[in-house]
């Protein structure tokens, strides 16, 4: 070089031009890694109450809901269901530190749920913060635990809190996993030059079968695509919740799996609770005319469990619960809280099946009180208002079928009967189910869309059905009627509440009000008034 280049200013601009060279590729080079590290990792993206994680099988975001839980959601990415929006511009992140922070007062919040009638409405949300750390994890945080994930969904965890300090109880290495449904078959191949005519014929003739075959598995014939969401707990941990079925041989507390279904012998939720500590409760967009949620929670091993679910937007609500009974009133103040069943539903309930035949039910209430049963209520099944069964009635109905009246050869007398009874401290309550038989009531309600199609049964998710109802119910809570028995609401997983929503609004003006007793205590040195308020319903 130095033979070449006699000269220092020459030499120089060799250097620098080998330098900047050098230079431009280094700067090229690690833009270019920058560029693939960042096609391949995830990235956080704050929401208006959580933050947005992609990277994985789908993007999920991690948000609070409502006081004691907060929600893990999933948006398949081929589904209508968006993820959420950013947040309004005028909240913005401290980012003072190395890990950016994002604090919220909570309050009015608009939320993007998965709607369903499980819910309590709620547009509050607690106050949180979210703390993201790029590339490494982020997490949202509230005064009662937080829930964090990973760069690119590699891990996600639960934690509670305890004063000022957080303790992870649970932390799961896997996320989210999706299968997809195999491929079509490939088509079939072509003949063999070497065959005859009618050969090729009946070649061809397999052919159109087995294009027959590839259309069914187009339309619906294979598996779909489906997703499982994992959670972590400890091998000792019991978990508990989603219910029992009363035909169950083998019936236990602790639960393997969570089957949110509806049938003759009980019902199954999307609830469960486990004992490492926390609780957890799915929602999702669902096909509302099936007797079962299109989600399950299963424990496939003593570390780890996970939930199942389709191609459709899914919703898990997470909260940190210490004891079963922290759970159950976590879990009530998300659902609503069920209502205290009437003092007399403990005491004995005169149920038969057949009243029409004899003894009749007059006779047999008074026979059991003559030997001092404690008999709170009698129960009929369906000869209470209709002589026949409605099993074998066609679609179109009967026109001489009662599905609204009173049975006079079980009912004798009418609204007398029912006094009677009341005469004597017995309630009565009939069977009933979501169907109808009579053809003048299926004739007009199929005219508005109220019975499902190719049923008899009344589409209780609408409202103007359910008012129908109410207005032909009132009749029957008129005449003495006290609470319904309902069976058959088999015909989706929400059937039955929008069912007991339809009879308590016919009960609405037959609720005894509350009565007020006012007593005075005197002494020498104080008098004192005491109100007390003692309510008397009437069960629904």
């Amino acid at each position: 070089f130095y033979k070449q280049h006699t000269s220092v200013s020459t030499m120089l601009r060799k250097l620098l031009s080998c330098y900047h060279i050098s230079s431009l590729f280094i700067v090229v080079s690690a833009f270019f890694c920058c560029w693939c590290v960042g096609c391949v990792s995830g990235e956080f993206k704050q929401t208006p109450t959580g933050v947005l994680v992609t990277g994985g099988a789908a993007p999920m975001e991690f948000a609070v809901f409502r006081e004691g839980w907060f929600r893990v959601s999933v948006f398949p990415s081929d589904h209508s269901s968006s993820p959420p929006p950013p947040p309004p511009p005028h909240r913005r992140f401290d980012s003072t530190r190395n890990s950016k922070v994002y604090t919220n007062g909570g309050g009015h919040q608009r939320s993007n749920l998965v709607s369903s009638p499980m819910l309590l409405p709620s547009t509050t949300v607690p106050a949180f913060q979210v703390v993201i750390n790029d590339k490494v994890n982020a997490s949202v945080i509230s005064d009662y635990g937080g829930v964090v994930v990973g760069d690119d969904l590699s891990f996600w965890a639960i934690q509670a809190i305890s004063g000022k300090n957080f303790t992870t109880i649970m932390r799961s290495p896997r996320v989210l996993n999706k299968t997809s449904p195999p491929p079509p078959p490939p088509p079939p191949s072509p003949p063999p030059p070497s065959m005859t005519s009618l050969n090729q014929q009946q070649h061809k003739g397999k052919e159109s079968n087995q294009q027959q075959q590839q259309h069914k598995h187009h339309a619906g014939g294979n598996k779909s695509t489906s997703f499982k969401f994992y959670v972590e707990h400890t091998s000792d941990a019991l978990c508990f919740g989603s219910g029992i079925l009363t035909n169950n041989s083998d019936p236990k507390l602790t639960t393997l799996r969570a089957l949110p279904v509806i049938t003759e012998f009980g019902f199954l939720s999307s609830f469960v609770w486990c004992s490492d500590g926390f609780a957890m409760f799915a929602v999702v967009q669902d096909i509302e005319t099936k007797a079962s949620l299109n989600v399950t929670w299963d424990r496939i091993s003593n570390l780890e469990s996970i939930w199942s679910f389709g191609d459709v937007r899914a919703d898990f609500y997470v909260a940190p619960a210490r004891t079963p009974l922290n759970a159950i009133q976590l879990l009530w103040a998300l659902t609503g809280a069920p209502s205290l069943l009437p003092s007399y539903s403990l005491s004995f309930l005169l149920g038969r099946s057949g009243w029409n035949d004899s003894p009749p039910m007059e006779i047999e209430v008074a026979k059991l009180l003559n030997l001092n049963f404690p008999v709170g209520a009698v129960v009929a099944d369906y000869e209470w208002f209709t002589p026949r069964n409605d099993a074998h009635v066609p679609l179109a109905g009967d026109a001489n079928f009662t599905d609204f009246g009173l049975n006079p050869n079980v009912i004798v007398g009418g609204s007398r009967f029912f006094g009677e009874l009341h005469d004597q401290g017995v309630r009565f309550g009939g069977i009933r189910w979501p169907r109808l038989a009579n053809e003048t009531n299926l004739q007009e309600l199929r005219k508005i869309g109220c019975i499902l199609p190719n049923t008899r049964y009344l589409d209780m998710r609408l409202s103007s059905c359910r008012a129908w109802y109410t207005d032909k119910a009132k009749g029957l809570v008129a005449a003495g009627v006290d609470f319904f028995w309902n069976t058959g609401g088999d015909t989706s997983y929400y059937t039955y509440m929008f069912f007991n929503i339809a009879q308590i609004d016919a009960f609405e003006n037959h609720i005894p009000t509350p009565t007020t007793t006012t007593s005075t205590t005197s002494t020498t040195s104080t008098t004192s008034t005491t109100t007390s308020t003692t309510t008397s319903t009437t069960s629904t």
